[in-house]
């Protein structure tokens, strides 16, 4: 398991505040954990389970979980780009 809770860049993407599991592969320009915090007193951390992927260009908020064996889809807050295979 990988905390994150400065800001780093991985392959040109934006990894901010983020506990990441084992396996978890993320694209290049991706943004997790990103944006203003939404939770006063809280530390708005984004959680990334066993074996997520998150394709290229992806942006995933703070504050979210996403369940191990995730494979999520391209795009910027849940819309549809195309199709991650």
């Amino acid at each position: 398991m990988i905390a994150v809770l400065g800001e780093q860049e991985q392959g040109k993407g934006v990894v901010d505040r983020c506990i990441l599991d084992e396996e978890v592969n993320i694209g290049k320009f991706c943004y997790v954990g990103f944006g203003a915090d939404s939770i006063r007193g809280c530390p708005n951390i984004t959680v990334l389970g066993r074996d997520t992927i998150v394709p290229p260009g992806t942006a995933v908020g703070r504050n979210r979980r996403i369940d191990p064996g995730t494979k999520l889809l391209a795009g910027v807050n849940g819309q549809r780009k195309e199709r991650y295979q």
